[in-house]
């Protein structure tokens, strides 16, 4: 869940229809603000797609990418940039 709720309602929520139980909403690993998530993705740069010419997200270390969203659940606070590094990175 990517929303841009403060992390105290997105936690909630996320219990309330099953993205996160009691016990993963307490542990860190499952969720992060959008900040966060932005520090711990590490360096990106956008680029333009020749071929389409649509803007694209290059990221410095996609494996660094890969290890934070493993078990990320939900992101909080999150931006419109946020949403989109998410879905390039996947």
């Amino acid at each position: 869940m990517i929303t841009g709720d403060h992390i105290e309602t997105a936690l909630a929520v996320a219990q309330q229809v099953g993205i996160l139980n009691s016990r993963e909403a307490k542990l860190k690993e499952f969720f992060l603000t959008g900040a966060e998530f932005r520090e711990k993705i590490g360096e990106y740069k956008h680029i333009k797609n020749s071929e389409t010419g649509e803007d694209d997200i290059l990221f410095k270390n996609i494996d660094q990418f890969k290890e934070v969203k493993k078990n990320l659940r939900v992101i909080a606070r999150a931006t419109a940039e946020d949403k989109l590094l998410f879905v390039s990175g996947i």
